[in-house]
């Protein structure tokens, strides 16, 4: 049976070839996933359309490197959803090495280490599944 789960995927520009992979892959268990193709009405402020995913979504997922967990756009997305009550799970990006993350990413529900995109969203249902079942 598909899980039905609706998630926020926040990610780096940099990784956004592995990142849409992911949302693909999280789409093969029936997750809902923000952002994905057209999901940004034209002329629709792009802020408007994030804080009202980032309302809607169950589950915050945050993709993080060295460089973009100094990112303003994540820390407002980290903090939307810890305001809201939204569980998040940081993902590490592939390649990205720990040491350069801020630390606040590294204390969330789950914190993962991007591998495939398959494997990854594997982990990702798991911590889904746990935390819904608690």
């Amino acid at each position: 049976m598909p899980v039905k789960y609706k998630v926020f995927l926040s990610f780096p520009v940099a990784t956004s070839s592995w990142s849409t992979s992911l949302a693909t892959s999280l789409k093969r268990y029936g997750v809902t996933v923000f952002p994905s193709t057209g999901d940004v009405r034209a002329g629709e402020p792009f802020k408007d359309a994030v804080e009202g995913a980032l309302k809607d979504s169950e589950v915050v997922v945050l993709v993080v490197d060295s460089s973009s967990s100094h990112s303003p756009w994540l820390a407002f997305e980290w903090g939307a959803a810890k305001s809201l009550g939204k569980p998040v799970i940081s993902i590490l990006a592939p390649g990205a090495k720990m040491e350069g993350v801020a630390g606040v990413f590294q204390r969330d529900e789950g914190v993962i280490r991007g591998s495939e995109p398959d494997e990854t969203a594997d982990q990702v249902v798991n911590i889904l599944k746990a935390s819904t079942s608690k």
